[in-house]
């Protein structure tokens, strides 16, 4: 590759290289790459996050994510309902269509992962990781602790 084009290019490519394939495995459930991600976030934890947390976790806007949420709901994939705890607060609840889909979007995004993955060794991917986190964090994006959605329920 040429060593002249910049680094953030670089991960602009790998990141729209990434999209396309996801898009194209999970086009045969009804869904984009982003909405296969927000659901399967949302199916980990149902009924006890609000919109707000998952503009939080995925460092997008509330317009962005207002529009992937009424195309979920749209496709029978999650219900807005009002918090019980809090009524100014709409809380969002996988419908039992996600759930059954939920199988199927977790292994589509861990062989998304297997495949970019594909020639590089354990040492090489924390390596990546470390260092995309810390120019996640330079560039003014996420904090580390919002990095990972699966393991808060673990």
């Amino acid at each position: 590759m040429d060593k002249n084009i910049p680094i953030g290019a670089l991960i602009k490519m790998a990141a729209n290289g990434i999209e396309r394939n996801m898009n194209c495995t999970v086009t045969s459930l009804g869904l984009t790459a982003s909405q296969s991600h927000i659901l399967h976030f949302i199916c980990c934890n149902s009924g006890k996050i609000h919109q707000k947390e998952v503009e939080k976790k995925f460092d997008l806007s509330h317009a962005t994510v207002s529009g992937i949420i009424d195309r979920l709901v749209s496709k029978g994939f999650i219900e807005r309902l009002r918090d019980k705890n809090d009524g100014r607060y709409y809380a969002l609840y996988a419908t039992k269509k996600a759930l059954e889909y939920e199988d199927k979007i977790h292994g589509f995004i861990e062989e998304s992962e297997r495949k970019m993955l594909v020639g590089i060794s354990e040492e090489q991917e924390k390596a990546l990781r470390a260092a995309l986190t810390k120019i996640i964090i330079n560039s003014g994006g996420l904090q580390p602790e919002r990095l990972c959605y699966e393991e808060e329920n673990k």
